[in-house]
Parts: C-alpha cells; structure tokens; sequence
C-alpha cells in the first residue's frame, strides 16, 4: 500500500497558496490597470565609467548617492506611487493585519559564551532595531550591552556583533549606515563600556 508523506502535502498547500496569492494579485492589478497612475521617471546622466580599458555607461549612477536631494525625492515620488497601487487592494490591510505580529515580535540570536558570560543581540517586542546583550547565564540577569538608539536616533543605523575577545574584555561590533553595503567596524571596552579610538570605516561587508 502506497504511503503518503505529510511533507509532500504540506508543501503541496504551500504552493497552492502562494499560487492563489499570486495569482489574486494578478486579478487584481489587471482591473486596476487602467486607472493607473504615471510612473514616476527616473533621469538619466551621461556618466561613463571607465574599467579596465572599457567605457561602462551608468546613466543611474547618481542614486548611488542615497542621501542626495534628487535621491530623496525619486524615493519619496516611488513610495507614493507604490502606495496609491497598493492601497486599492482590498487583502493588502488584511494582510497588514496579519503581518504586524509576526514583525514587531521579540527575536533573539545564537548566543556566544565568552569568559562566562553570553552574548546575544535582541530585537525586543514592539522595537525597530537589534540591541547587543550579555548574561551571566541562560537564566541569569540580562544586561544591556550596546543599544543603537546611542548612536544614532536614525531607525535606519543597525549594530551587529562580531565577537568578543577571548578574555571577554572588548567585543567588536559593526554599524549599517542607512542599508548600505559598506560597513564601520568598532571595539567597545566591556569593562569602561566606551569604545576604543580604533574605527575601520567604510569597511567590506563580507557577509553581515
């Protein structure tokens, strides 16, 4: 007698569902589509970069810089457009609805053991961005170690941890600028709780 797998059906449902999703989206947006709003352009430079010998047109190149006047306003002219799509449709708030929970829910690292104590970084309930924290054991008495809000009330400026020393003395952590891919790497001293002088700014990203 043939046996069926529950993972089989499980992931059957699952693509059935983002199936009908995706194609309720379609529906939709295709009754929408003639009441669409213009898109909003984007202008083209006449920017050459020149590699190896080759010359490279990059007419887009100025949104390289995010934080420019004419960026801001492309992303501003974007957003608005996005939003006038998708707030007729009707399963968007719904989905919305939905959603919140599962965002503004507490997540927490692995944890690393260092001399003693673990290290996490921690996303409580309801915040916008990871803090690092330490305990001096899984049931312990948590301390905050680095909140980001002390760097930059900016939601868009994050900090990740990237180890602590094999003394547990300093621990060396990473802060994102906006999203970008280029990273500053820090030394906090644990036991002052200032950081060093030391900065390695606009440093690769590698996989953070």
């Amino acid at each position: 007698m043939e046996c069926k797998s529950p993972f089989k059906e499980v992931s059957w449902i699952r693509k059935s569902f983002w199936l009908c999703l995706i194609a309720a989206l379609v529906l939709e947006l295709s009754a929408l589509a003639q009441n669409l709003p213009k898109v909003p352009g984007a202008k083209r430079v006449n920017y050459i970069e020149e590699i190896h010998g080759r010359r490279i047109p990059d007419p887009y190149r100025w949104l390289e810089d995010q934080w420019s006047k004419d960026t801001r306003q492309w992303l501003t002219e974007q957003r608005k457009y996005a939003e006038t799509i998708l707030g007729r449709l009707p399963f968007v708030s719904q989905m919305t609805k939905k959603l919140e929970p599962i965002f503004s829910a507490e997540s927490i690292s692995v944890p690393s053991f260092i001399e003693g104590r673990y290290y996490y970084s921690k996303k409580p309930k309801g915040a916008e961005r990871d803090a690092i924290y330490s305990r001096p054991s899984l049931d312990g008495g948590e301390k905050l170690v680095l909140d980001p809000n002390g760097i930059s009330k900016d939601l868009t400026v994050t900090v990740k941890t990237l180890g602590v020393s094999a003394k547990g003395k300093f621990l060396a952590y990473i802060v994102r600028d906006g999203g970008e891919d280029e990273v500053t790497l820090r030394i906090l001293n644990l036991e002052t709780g200032h950081d060093l002088d030391d900065v390695v700014p606009r440093g690769m990203h590698w996989d953070f």
